[in-house]
This record gives structure tokens, C-alpha cells and sequence, in this order.
């Protein structure tokens, strides 16, 4: 089969968030994360900020890039969210100034709410390599909050849930 060239546009393009909908069904999307809450700042994203342009959000370290930048190198980017919840085992709670933000970039084991960030990365890439069977792509409805996994041989239907580590870490100590 010759080579064909399926999609003939330009990356650079593309948008960076994706809103769709609008009041209570209103999602955006992203390839990365927004928020940034790295050690020295923690900078939560509002729809607000989202419909400006992002103009407002401070420069920091971007971890999944190992480098400062601002918003957009996080939006392509961006793990000190979902890094921290993982090492500190604490999650901020979803505020109501920012509607749900799906995100990838991040391989999960299945799709889970942190703040208002949804990652949904189930490893589809990696689908047939021996070492990663759960590995899947993964679609979703985000007006009944339900997701399917499949990668070709099981599709799995789960309920996306909220992560709420602050009372996990709690208990442990207690």
C-alpha cells in the first residue's frame, strides 16, 4: 500500500482547549492539563480565564516539560497536578468556577476526576504490547460521567470518580 496522506493541515493550528457546550454541560478539552501546582505556585484555571484566553496565568515550571513556560507549554504538557496528588496524596476538590477539563498526556489505569481535571490517557498507544494488556483507548460520555475502555479484545464500562485523596491520606493517619 503506497503512502497516503490521510489529514493535510497544520498542528500548529489546532487549538489548544477545546469548550464545548455551554452552562451546565459545558467541558473543555485539552491534551495536557491547566492547572499548575507545582511546590512554589498553585494556579487553578476558571471557565473565566479560559474564555479571556488564558491571559492571566503565571509563568511557572511545567513538569511534564522540564522547563518554566506559561499556560501553553502546560496545555501541551503539564503533569505537576496529577505528579502531586500522586506523591503528596492530597487533590484540590472541583470548584464550581471551572467546568470539567478532559485531559490525556498522562496514562491512568482508568479515567478519574482530580479538581476539575478528568484523565482519561488509558495507554491506547500501547495496545498489543505484551507488558501493558489493560492498556486501551478509552471514549467517553461527559453527560452521564461514564467511560469505555477497549483495546480490541475487552471493552470495559466504568463510572469516572471523583478522586478524593485528602480523605485517603486522612484515614491513614488517623
Amino acid at each position: 500500500m503506497p503512502n497516503q496522506v490521510l489529514f493535510d493541515f497544520d498542528a500548529r493550528e489546532l487549538p489548544l482547549i477545546r469548550v464545548v457546550g455551554e452552562g451546565d454541560s459545558r467541558f473543555q478539552v485539552v491534551h495536557a492539563e491547566l492547572d499548575a501546582w507545582e511546590k512554589s505556585v498553585e494556579y487553578e484555571v476558571s471557565d473565566a480565564d479560559i474564555d479571556a484566553g488564558m491571559v492571566v496565568a503565571p509563568e511557572t515550571f511545567v513538569t511534564g516539560a522540564k522547563e518554566t513556560g506559561d499556560w501553553i507549554l502546560r496545555a501541551k504538557w503539564g503533569r505537576s497536578l496529577i505528579n502531586r496528588v500522586r506523591k503528596e496524596m492530597a487533590a484540590p476538590l472541583p470548584r464550581p468556577d471551572c467546568s470539567p477539563i478532559y485531559c490525556g498526556h498522562t496514562i491512568v489505569p482508568v479515567p478519574v476526576q482530580i479538581g476539575n481535571h478528568v484523565y482519561l490517557d488509558t495507554g491506547g498507544f500501547l495496545v498489543g504490547d505484551e507488558d501493558h494488556k489493560k492498556a486501551g483507548l478509552t471514549l467517553v460520555c461527559p453527560s452521564e460521567a461514564i467511560a469505555w475502555t477497549g483495546n480490541g479484545k475487552r471493552l470495559l464500562e466504568t463510572t469516572i470518580k471523583r478522586l478524593d485523596l485528602v480523605g485517603i491520606a486522612k484515614e491513614k493517619v488517623a
